[in-house]
Formats: structure tokens, sequence, C-alpha cells
């Protein structure tokens, strides 16, 4: 996955191929809507920025016009954010 989470794509490897489609499905859906409803529009922003657009923080820094520390900062929390509310979830 584009998340980084080996020990997921691990698991889902074990899945037929159509529950794999259909959790990565579910899991896009539940990350959208954690964006848009936990997530700060700063934070929003950057991640848009960074997963979307393919910018690095520095870039993100000087188009937003703030610290490059700063834009760290904002996605390391927003990332944060999200994996506090993924742990949440009912296992399966």
């Amino acid at each position: 996955m584009q998340y980084g989470n080996h020990s997921l794509d691990r698991m889902l490897a074990q899945l037929p191929q159509e529950e794999q489609s259909t959790y990565r499905r579910w899991l896009n859906q539940v990350l959208r809507e954690v964006i848009q409803t936990r997530l700060t529009p700063r934070q929003q922003e950057v991640l848009h920025f960074y997963y979307h657009c393919g910018l690095n923080l520095t870039e993100i820094a000087h188009a937003l016009h703030r610290n490059p520390s700063t834009i760290c900062r904002t996605k390391q929390r927003a990332l944060q954010r999200i994996e506090m509310y993924l742990a949440i979830l009912p296992k399966q």
C-alpha cells in the first residue's frame, strides 16, 4: 500500500483477490472520511500537496510561505491522527 504499512500488505496478500479489493475500497473510504472530518484544513492541505501532488516538504513550505519544519510537524501530526483513528477500527 502507498502508506507504507507492510504488515497490512502481508495480511492482504493472504486474502482472496476479491476480498483484497473490497477491503482496499473500504479502507480508502475510511481514510477519506478521517481526513475530511478529523484533520485540520492545514493538515488536509499538506497531505494533499504531499501525496496527491508529489511535492516534498520544502516545496510545500515554499508554496504555503511556512517554515519546512512547521510543514514537517503538520504532516506528522496529521498522520498520527489518522493512525489513531485507524487503530480504533474494529478488528476483522
